[in-house]
C-alpha cells in the first residue's frame, strides 16, 4: 500500500473511546509491524468530530494521542474541530447548518490542507 499524503478522520462519537472501524483500519494497515514506518512515519493527521453530547468529542480526541505517538505520524495541532449538541448542528442529510460550526470546518480544511502540503511526503 502506498502511504497516503494526509489523513483527517472525522468522527462521529457517542464514546470517548477509539471507535472500532478506526481502530481496525489501523490494526491492518499497520501489518507486518515491520511496515509501521512506511505506512505512518511522519503522515499529517487531523482529527474532528462532533457528539449528540457536551464533550464534543474531546475525550475520545485525547485517547487517540498514544495511538498516533506510537504510529509516528505528525499530529495537527494548529486547529481543532470540536462540535457538542450535533442535532442541531446537522439536518437530517448530515449537512451542517450552524454557520459558525461551517466556518470552522471550513478553516479547519484549508489550514489542515495547507499543513499537508507544506509537509508533503516523497513517495517511496
Amino acid at each position: 500500500m502506498l502511504p497516503p499524503t494526509g489523513c483527517c478522520s472525522l468522527r462521529p462519537s457517542t464514546t470517548t473511546r477509539c471507535r472500532a472501524w478506526l481502530k481496525n483500519t489501523i490494526d491492518w494497515l499497520s501489518r507486518p509491524p515491520a511496515d509501521i514506518g512506511r505506512v505512518f512515519k511522519g503522515l499529517p493527521t487531523g482529527f474532528i468530530g462532533a457528539t449528540p453530547g457536551i464533550g464534543g468529542t474531546l475525550l475520545a480526541q485525547s485517547a487517540w494521542l498514544p495511538v498516533l505517538r506510537i504510529l509516528g505520524v505528525l499530529p495537527f495541532f494548529e486547529g481543532r474541530v470540536i462540535v457538542p449538541g450535533a442535532s442541531r448542528v446537522f439536518d437530517d442529510e448530515g449537512r451542517i447548518v450552524d454557520t459558525a460550526i461551517a466556518e470552522r470546518v471550513r478553516e479547519y480544511a484549508q489550514t489542515f490542507a495547507a499543513f499537508v502540503e507544506h509537509r508533503r511526503r516523497p513517495r517511496p
